[in-house]
């Protein structure tokens, strides 16, 4: 197992440092981010990556995907947004335009948001679309495929969260029609089906991966651990007494760090990032430049501060006037929309101190 956890970590590592030539695919991203909590280990804080605000930050257009990166994104006890809980009760609202296999998700993510206390009046919108996903069994016990049966028996197993769904299924007979499929050598085929029937068959379902021993140690957004782990992945936490400490001290930020090359870019790279609060925007650039080659930079030093003139390989060329901009967005940055003026950084790179949740922009374009 020990041998199994470092070489997804190693995937996970080759994954990220690959993403700026194409986004990491957001269902292994979600996938790995489970994984590593039900290892114990914080996704927020994996080895200086931040694989939750990766998955916050991308919003996918399939409801399937997205559904299945919230959940990820809510069993690391991340503050989930709520345009997102927005999006997964429009779905749920209108389930019968979808998949049973996305209506499954979306009901393992609402009833993980709702366990959060701040969300408890969520609860009665969990209700209705998993009775309805009950109707869908079929008389044999299954709900059509493998796996849609799998997802569903993990979606409607626990009654509490969906008073009166048990009445309109059967569990003994979903799980009799899974287990009469298990091949003579113990799994169902393939892995990702052996997978899901596993899940489907035992506590560890999606939405309780992480262990009960693992899961009170992991903090929410609002307490985000002291340090960061020290390479190996490993959860690392400030235990306070008395007196809360100093919010200022005891909280990381997470981000984005995107640049854009050419006015109408040509070229595009991002990097989801953690770092401490309060930290200058320059020294996130050290720390990108440190991570990924195509973010080194070159900066002059006059007395008030650095000016940044090279990024990517590509130097401001003041005669055909291409420039260096920085912006601060709300948003991440699309070029089908680019940012107007209004939104670059009022201050330098030394001055401007990253914000938790903010993206920031270097664009090297015309003026």
């Amino acid at each position: 197992m020990q041998l199994s956890a470092k070489q997804m970590e190693i995937e996970i590592l080759l994954m990220m440092s690959k993403h700026h030539e194409s986004p990491a695919p957001l269902g292994r991203l979600a996938a790995y981010t489970l994984a590593l909590g039900a290892l114990c280990k914080d996704p927020r804080s994996f080895h200086s990556r931040d694989l939750v605000s990766a998955l916050l930050h991308r919003e996918p257009p399939h409801d399937l995907e997205f559904a299945y990166a919230t959940l990820a994104a809510c069993s690391s006890a991340a503050h989930v947004r709520r345009r997102h809980i927005r999006r997964l009760l429009d779905i749920a609202n209108a389930a019968a335009d979808h998949s049973l296999d996305t209506i499954s998700m979306v009901i393992l993510a609402l009833r993980c948001v709702v366990q959060d206390h701040r969300h408890r009046s969520l609860l009665h919108f969990v209700r209705r679309p998993m009775a309805g996903l009950a109707r869908q069994q079929h008389p044999d016990g299954s709900f059509g495929t493998l796996t849609t049966t799998a997802l569903a028996i993990q979606a409607l197993e626990d009654a509490d969260s969906g008073p009166g769904a048990h009445q309109h299924w059967s569990l003994p007979a979903a799980r009799k029609w899974l287990l009469e499929r298990q091949d003579p050598d113990g799994g169902w085929g393939d892995v990702a089906k052996t997978a899901a029937a596993v899940a489907a068959l035992t506590p560890a379902s999606l939405a309780a991966v992480r262990p009960p021993h693992c899961s009170d140690k992991l903090l929410d957004s609002r307490h985000e651990p002291l340090d960061s782990n020290g390479g190996d992945g490993s959860l690392k936490l400030a235990y306070q007494s008395g007196q809360a400490a100093n919010e200022s001290e005891a909280r990381n930020v997470s981000f984005s760090y995107t640049l854009w090359l050419g006015t109408n870019v040509t070229e595009n790279y991002t990097l989801f990032m953690v770092a401490p609060r309060n930290i200058s925007f320059y020294h996130v650039m050290q720390m990108a430049a440190d991570q990924d080659p195509k973010f080194k930079f070159e900066a002059s030093e006059w007395p008030n501060g650095h000016y940044v003139h090279t990024l990517a390989g590509h130097k401001e060329e003041p005669m055909g006037y291409h420039y260096w901009l920085l912006y601060r967005l709300p948003e991440t940055p699309d070029p089908a929309s680019p940012p107007g003026n209004q939104l670059v950084a009022p201050v330098g790179v030394d001055d401007l101190l990253v914000e938790d949740g903010e993206h920031y922009l270097f664009w090297y374009k015309k003026l």
